[in-house]
């Protein structure tokens, strides 16, 4: 009977440290779907990809979708003000000039205000690319970074109860040409 409780208990043992290793009970939630185009440097074509990013900060590859008809706002690198304090890069919000993908300027509400704020206070690098998705009544915001030798893309989501940009992913070398809610 001993030897049945003791093989009992190291099979209730290799079965949680199963689990634990697989990640249950850490769900990941899919928020949205991405389209990257990345250019060749040897003939200037562009490569798509596609993506599924999830609320934990990672992406896999996914198949290829159609994204959601969306409002894309370009916020002037201008608007941001970068300087040196300590060993941080600090942004100051200088104004709101957005404008449309037609080049129109758009009046900045007090929700891309807000955007535009969150980026200035939480964004510790110096922003050369700011651009607003907005997908329903759901916002988004790419980011293109300066950083030395790299060209991080970022990916935020923007979240209007607590007026902060969460960071879902970040590729290299990238443009986001479209999104689809998940």
């Amino acid at each position: 009977m001993k030897f049945i409780s003791n093989k009992l208990m190291i099979i209730s043992f290799a079965v949680a440290i199963l689990f634990a290793l697989s990640g249950c009970g850490s769900s990941s939630t899919p928020i949205v779907s991405v389209v990257t185009s990345a250019s060749n440097s040897e003939n200037g074509a562009s490569t798509y990809s596609y993506y599924q990013v999830f609320n934990n900060g990672k992406a896999k590859k996914a198949e290829a979708f159609t994204p959601d008809n969306i409002e894309r706002l370009d916020a002037l690198h201008d608007n941001f003000s970068p300087s040196i304090s300590g060993s941080s890069v600090v942004n100051t919000l200088q104004g709101t000039l957005i404008t449309d993908q037609d080049g129109n300027e758009v009046p900045a509400d007090s929700t891309l205000t807000d955007i535009l704020t969150a980026a200035a206070d939480e964004i510790k690098h110096d922003i050369i690319q700011f651009d607003i998705l907005k997908d329903g009544e759901s916002y988004f915001t790419v980011v293109k970074l300066n950083v030395n030798w790299q060209s991080p893309c970022e990916l935020y989501q923007y979240d209007q109860n607590t007026r902060h940009l969460n960071r879902l992913y970040r590729w290299d070398s990238v443009d986001i040409v479209g999104i689809a809610l998940a």
